[in-house]
């Protein structure tokens, strides 16, 4: 079976569309009502974007494993010895990956949907990534001590960059979990709501 792999500038390209829509998207949804953040918009299109970056990446990682497909295949058809150990550690990553997409995905669509669920979705989503990056970083170590003559990987997680991502993953549970603008925009809709009638009627009466 050939290996199957997303060019980088074709991944580059998606990247770009992504956030050039949602900047876009930014200005026609985002409002201010008395002085307070609303909407798709300010530091609400970071993690928008990171969602969408997170997806393209994984789902390339993936991707990019077909190349590899005879070693998977072997992998799982050995019984015993060091290719039999490395079935536990394919199979944690592969799911691992797939919860990665999945999850962030069910971000996209409740933040287009204003579901106050988001913020539970989002600290779900951002707690699984961290995992995930841990356990590549496990993954790979237990790969090299197997197989010490494999090639070194460039792409594979280092322990530095999974401690980050855990610090990442802490500010962004914490920005939906206190920002005015989330808050505004997914708790609490019927004051958004109201704000703007009001809004709308004072500008009537202006005219």
């Amino acid at each position: 079976m050939e290996g199957v792999s997303i060019r980088p500038w074709l991944v580059s390209l998606l990247i770009a569309g992504v956030i050039f829509a949602i900047a876009r998207l930014s200005k026609r949804v985002a409002k201010m009502h008395d002085g307070e953040p609303v909407g798709i918009g300010g530091w609400l299109i970071m993690p928008m974007i990171g969602f969408a970056i997170t997806i393209l990446l994984t789902v390339k990682d993936l991707s990019g494993g077909f190349s590899a497909w005879p070693f998977i295949v072997a992998v799982f058809s050995a019984t015993s010895g060091p290719l039999a150990s490395l079935k536990a550690p394919a199979i944690m990553s592969l799911v691992g990956a797939i919860f990665v997409i999945l999850s962030a995905l069910a971000c996209l669509i409740l933040i287009f949907a204003r579901r106050k669920s988001i913020i539970t979705v989002a600290s779900l989503h951002y707690v699984i990534l961290t995992i995930a990056v841990f356990v590549d970083f496990w993954s790979y170590t237990f790969l090299r001590k197997v197989m010490p003559n494999i090639p070194d990987d460039p792409s594979a997680p280092t322990l530095a960059q999974a401690v980050c991502q855990a610090f990442i993953a802490a500010i962004w549970i914490a920005y939906f979990h206190r920002s005015k603008r989330v808050k505004n925009t997914f708790v609490d809709p019927a004051i958004t709501i109201r704000k703007a009638s009001a809004g709308t009627s004072t500008a009537s009466l202006t005219l």
